[in-house]
């Protein structure tokens, strides 16, 4: 999506825009995705939408065709580079964690750890993203990190656009686990992911009703897209609620053929 560096009256930013490059179905993924993480009990980045005037846009980055409209911005933190092992994950609170697994897993984003099936084998073409694991110590209590749900433009559609497909049972009841690095299972237990599953259980359907209606008509995501994407979700939340136990175990198979790094580890 090319996110940009930019100076905002409140801040450093960095923005998401519409592109030559990005269709806007991604840019109502992140909004959605960031929105619910919030909801959720995960901590994001402070976001919000701007809206770009045309020489707004066509100073940005001209070799992308950036499109007027609403862009998505976030306020940037200071950040704590993940080596990839469990050390530092350490410091951050219990459960954290579990919660984000159990968020990725509910929106089928494959942009932090795709899953694996029982050989090990990655079930995307996207591969592990170190870099949307982000810590920063802003914000955090002494000693401890923070750890910020972000990057959410692959979520539910994997890059594509909202279709109907999103109805269909094979994306409702996708059998596997997203989010999880070989690294995380220790702070995954079954008690954690099962308290991320009953917050999980009582989400609201007008809440993601709320959250999708919100998505700028400029981002092209019809009436119809909508009612598809909300119902997508509900659905999928039940069907997690109940399943997400049972799918669990089978993941442990990371930890054997990979431990800690998983196989794109370096």
């Amino acid at each position: 999506m090319r996110p940009m560096s930019v100076q905002l009256d409140v801040g450093r930013a960095y923005m998401k825009v519409a592109h030559a490059e990005c269709h806007p179905h991604g840019l109502a993924a992140e909004y959605i995705g960031t929105r619910l993480a919030h909801e959720f009990g995960l901590r994001t980045f402070d976001f919000g939408l701007i809206e770009l005037s045309e020489s707004d846009a066509s100073s940005l980055a001209p070799e992308i065709r950036c499109d007027a409209g609403p862009a998505f911005v976030t306020r940037t933190l200071s950040r704590l580079e993940w080596n990839g092992k469990g050390r530092l994950l350490q410091r951050v609170p219990a459960g954290v964690l579990a919660r984000l697994v159990v968020f990725d897993t509910w929106l089928r984003n494959d942009d932090r750890y795709p899953p694996v099936d029982a050989i090990g084998a990655l079930q995307s073409s996207w591969p592990p993203n170190r870099d949307n694991v982000f810590l920063t110590e802003d914000g955090a209590l002494d000693g401890a990190l923070e750890l910020i749900a972000m990057d959410f433009g692959r979520a539910m559609i994997g890059g594509r656009e909202f279709t109907s497909r999103l109805s269909h049972v094979d994306c409702i009841k996708d059998p596997w686990v997203y989010g999880l690095y070989p690294v995380f299972l220790p702070f995954t237990t079954p008690g954690l992911v099962q308290t991320a599953l009953a917050d999980l259980g009582r989400v609201r359907p007008e809440s993601i009703q709320e959250v999708v209606a919100a998505v700028p008509g400029a981002w092209q995501v019809g009436v119809r897209e909508r009612e598809t994407i909300v119902r997508h979700l509900v659905d999928r939340a039940h069907f997690l609620v109940d399943n997400v136990p049972r799918m669990l175990p089978r993941c442990e198979v990371q930890r054997g053929l990979y431990g800690e790094g998983g196989p794109h580890h370096d």
